[in-house]
């Protein structure tokens, strides 16, 4: 299996396990959890603004995995992009 091939199965793996109704809660309590919609910024404490940066940075790549298109031919290319820049 080359490394597109793999990328895009690990996608495919993303899209079956938050596709459905459990996924789907799953996903809803991972982004309150992570803070997905908050804002990071602690203005009094940079450790803090860099760790909630990271929890929010997990969610948002679960979010961009689920919603890649693999069909789109833009959205393959930066698959490939990625996996090649070791992302």
């Amino acid at each position: 299996m080359t490394e597109d091939e793999k990328k895009k199965a690990l996608i495919t793996d993303y899209k079956v396990t938050f596709g459905g109704e459990t996924g789907q809660r799953v996903l809803e309590d991972l982004s309150k959890r992570l803070g997905e919609h908050h804002l990071s910024f602690e203005p009094t404490n940079t450790h803090l603004t860099a760790f909630n940066e990271g929890r929010r940075a997990a969610i948002r790549y679960i979010r961009q995995q689920v919603d890649t298109d693999l069909s789109k031919p833009e959205q393959t290319v930066a698959i490939t992009e990625e996996a090649s820049d070791g992302g």
